[in-house]
């Protein structure tokens, strides 16, 4: 037997406990997929392993850097759920969009609910007096839109760092990566509301190479 990296898209997972109700698509997942596991084996981090490589990228991975303007002073200094700071770097990834629509996954279109949210986020924002927001039992636009379309609405990625005093994201991208999405939107998002970041605009290839 060997691990593989379905190439179709949309590629579907059928929950077996629901056969009726749940198909989700997982193709905005694959690259970052690919992309670290091309990382681990480049470092020699992955021991044992059956593994079909043909579907991972090929060139060697670097270091890159994107500086993000335009991020209002609310979302850098507060830590409520309510106003999706960006101080906390363990809920922040970004999705590259080769379509980008303003407003589409803003704040608005946030998750509330238990289910899709950080729970340890959620319970800073009640000690906070800021209220539960899983009493508003919303779900998340983009997360649905993911799981129903992938990667028709964009490529996630969720192993970044992020410097709050200098508004820049730093990732480890394989070069050929890079180079096939250079043209794609760079968004923030928030990983446990799900929701896009208000900042400027920004594309893959506008992140300089720095290692």
């Amino acid at each position: 037997t060997k691990a593989t990296l379905s190439n179709e898209s949309p590629a579907l997972y059928l929950d077996s406990k629901d056969v009726s109700k749940k198909r989700f698509a997982l193709s905005a997942f694959h690259t970052e997929l690919a992309n670290q596991t091309a990382i681990f084996l480049q470092n020699s981090i992955l021991g044992f392993r059956l593994l079909d490589t043909s579907v991972l990228p090929t060139q060697k991975a670097s270091l890159y850097e994107l500086k993000l303007g335009g991020i209002s002073p609310k979302y850098e200094q507060s830590w409520t759920y309510e106003y999706g700071s960006v101080s906390s770097a363990m809920s922040l990834g970004f999705m590259l969009q080769k379509t980008k629509v303003r407003g589409e996954y803003d704040i608005s279109t946030a998750a509330r609910n238990n289910n899709n949210g950080n729970h340890m986020f959620m319970m800073m924002a009640m000690m906070q007096g800021g209220g539960m927001p899983g009493s508003q039992k919303k779900p998340s636009k983009l997360r649905r839109d993911l799981l129903s379309s992938g990667d028709e609405i964009g490529h996630v990625f969720s192993c970044m760092d992020w410097d709050l005093a200098n508004q820049t994201a730093s990732f480890w991208m394989c070069e050929d990566v890079f180079e096939k999405f250079s043209d794609y939107h760079f968004r923030l998002i928030r990983t446990d509301g799900w929701f896009c970041l208000p900042h400027g605009d920004a594309k893959l290839g506008d992140a300089k190479h720095i290692g």
